[in-house]
């Protein structure tokens, strides 16, 4: 819709974005040389700048302001509080908290709240929580300046939560959160005026003294008023290594419906023909289909797909190559697809893992292709040849007993369909002695007797043979 650029003449970033009511946009970041408008401090400046559309569909700059100490500084956090902006920034290894009116043509600093020295330790969110603003963060500092502590240093360098008034007025409440070792405070979210806090574990935490893997992440809701904690959890990950980096509440919580699939809300008790809500398929879900040597095509199911419109998306990934009938069994609506013409070929594939479609609607992967009956037996009816496929998957592995002993019946399965080959070969090159006197005589024809030997080969390689 609109794009605004930019930049110092040196490095820039923009690390954090938020909305006035009025429809103005404020990002903050930092620079290591003034941003166009500003004046730089030095070092790496914190700075701020809006945004705002006008009536003529032009985006206009409101303002640019560059701030911080002459050291190194990082904005870590930006909130809009009426026609007010609270930034928070990490300032020569401080924590600082800045109110800025934007309500003019360029911001007025209105206030400052420097928290102290984080002794090495940094800021991870910021966030409105009525007249409030909330600040997390980690710190070895066991007393940040002019707060209440309602929940004591544990040692090493902890997580906290400073509960401080929107204007960085004096006073507010203090809560760390760690054990003896090194806990990192990564996201922090307040959701109906609970404040969740998540974070990186050092070695024990409060209610969670034992390791759960190599590196664990642990997630708490604190009250900051008396410092207590309402629920912990302590957690891991892939490898034994959890880093949780964002916290997302749902404020109607959850229930056992989360845990078995079912939405929340109103039930619609009138029927629907939705694949997705008479079957386990569920939009997105995938197959594959090609048509002869082509290029396979990807189906994907819908929300709102019916099996009408699957069977309209069946048509076009063939290429309209596809016949698409349906039959009903035990009150139950099925899906058949089957080649137009006998000389067409139909392949189908299986989806992605989590998204496989084809074991839900009953078809099977692989080929289809038209047939007739020949003595008695299903012949291809475009007169080719057979074909045998051995139905091996892809992800046949031994690393354990269960897993071989799944990799012998597949393999057996597949040695059936050889020997089956094998047999019709036979038959083939060896018809019954009467119609050979009459009307066959010789040996059989050279590729007949090449398939043989090539079958023969595979039984063999398949059963350990020479």
């Amino acid at each position: 819709m609109w794009t605004q650029r930019r930049g110092a003449r040196q490095g820039d970033e923009a690390t954090h974005v938020a909305f006035g009511a009025d429809g103005a946009v404020y990002v903050a970041g930092r620079s290591q040389t003034g941003m166009p408008g500003s004046t730089a401090v030095g070092g790496w400046d914190s700075y701020l700048q809006g945004f705002k559309q006008g009536t003529d569909g032009d985006v206009d700059s409101l303002f640019t302001h560059n701030f911080g100490s002459t050291a190194s500084d990082r904005t870590a956090g930006l909130v809009v509080d009426g026609t007010s902006v609270v930034t928070a920034s990490v300032e020569n290894g401080r924590a600082v908290l800045r109110r800025f009116d934007v309500s003019g043509a360029a911001p007025v600093l209105s206030s400052t709240r420097d928290l102290g020295d984080l002794q090495g330790g940094d800021l991870a969110g910021l966030a409105l929580d009525g007249g409030d603003v909330v600040l997390a963060g980690s710190t070895a500092n066991a007393a940040l300046t002019g707060l209440t502590v309602t929940r004591n240093h544990a040692g090493g360098s902890d997580a906290f939560v400073a509960r401080i008034s929107a204007g960085l007025g004096a006073g507010g409440q203090l809560t760390y959160y760690g054990g003896a070792g090194d806990d990192r405070a990564t996201a922090l979210t307040v959701s109906g005026g609970q404040v969740w806090l998540a974070g990186s574990a050092g070695t024990n935490l409060p209610g969670h003294a034992a390791a759960v893997g190599t590196k664990d992440g642990f997630l708490a809701r604190l009250d900051t008023s008396d410092g207590s904690i309402d629920w912990s959890r302590r957690f891991t990950g892939k490898d034994g290594r959890g880093a949780p980096t964002s916290i997302a509440v749902d404020a109607s919580g959850s229930s056992v419906l989360d845990r078995i699939g079912l939405p929340k809300g109103e039930l619609e008790l009138t029927s629907s023909n939705r694949l997705t809500a008479v079957s386990s398929l569920r939009a997105g879900d995938q197959f594959t289909m090609r048509v002869g040597q082509g290029t396979a095509k990807t189906v994907t199911i819908e929300d709102a797909d019916t099996l009408d419109t699957l069977a309209q998306k069946i048509r076009r990934a063939s290429s309209f190559q596809a016949k698409v009938t349906f039959s009903t069994v035990d009150g139950i609506r099925r899906i058949s697809v089957a080649p137009l013409s006998p000389r067409s070929v139909i392949e189908f594939g299986a989806g992605k893992l989590d998204k496989e479609a084809l074991e839900f609607l009953g078809i099977a992967e692989g080929v289809v292709r038209a047939t007739t009956t020949v003595d008695g037996k299903l012949r291809p009816a475009d007169g080719k040849a057979m074909m045998y496929g051995l139905s091996l998957p892809s992800g046949l592995n031994l690393k354990d007993a269960k897993e071989r002993q799944h990799a012998l019946s597949e393999i057996t399965t597949a040695m059936g369909v050889i020997r089956t080959a094998y047999k019709d070969l036979v038959a083939a090159a060896s018809p019954p002695a009467a119609a050979a006197a009459a009307a066959i005589t010789g040996k059989a024809p050279a590729y007949i007797t090449n398939q043989i030997a090539n079958y023969q080969a595979a039984l063999a390689h398949l059963t350990g043979g020479a």
